[in-house]
């Protein structure tokens, strides 16, 4: 998987999957233009993190500092992060640079969307979050969050993908 290509190695990870009855472009499509703040509860979560209304966008992810590293279209895409998680203060650079950081004192994590056909009405769809510390120090300071953390983003990740589901098996 292409996820693999930025972060192989990792300290914590979540994953979560759902069947749909849908074909993978479709499901590809329906994760480019679903409203993920049309969940009450993903808002609420999102505003209370005070992240940007518009989060699910280029300009929303470039704000908190997550990047689109690669995507194959139809099929994965795959968005990062490197920050300090003292200050949470993100670092740009470009997805070569990425897969090369490995300052210590930082946190890499990388998320994805795959897509992967199951027969000729169904696929997989499955979010996969990989988290990476460079230094035992960042990795204290970022687990306390995680675990404080974690039962959210799982709630969020799920969220989401029930959003998908719904709109890639809507009659078209």
């Amino acid at each position: 998987m292409l996820i693999d290509k930025y972060l192989q190695i990792y300290n914590l990870r979540k994953y979560h999957s759902t069947e749909i009855r849908a074909r993978p472009q479709d499901i590809y499509k329906a994760i480019e233009t679903v409203d993920f703040y049309r969940s009450k509860v993903i808002k609420l979560l999102f505003t209370m993190r005070r992240l940007p209304d518009n989060m699910f966008s280029p300009e929303g992810f470039s704000k908190v500092g997550i990047m689109e590293l690669e995507q194959i279209e139809g099929e994965e895409s795959v968005l990062g992060a490197i920050f300090n998680p003292l200050g949470f203060k993100p670092v740009q650079i470009s997805p070569r640079e990425f897969i090369e950081f490995d300052k210590k004192g930082y946190v890499k994590v990388v998320m994805n969307f795959h897509v992967a056909g199951i027969d000729d009405s169904s696929s997989l769809l499955s979010t996969e979050t990989r988290v990476r510390y460079t230094s035992p120090r960042a990795g204290i300071v970022f687990t306390l969050y995680w675990l404080l953390m974690n039962r959210f983003i799982g709630l969020v990740r799920v969220m989401m993908l029930g959003q998908i589901k719904r709109e890639a098996e809507k009659p078209s």
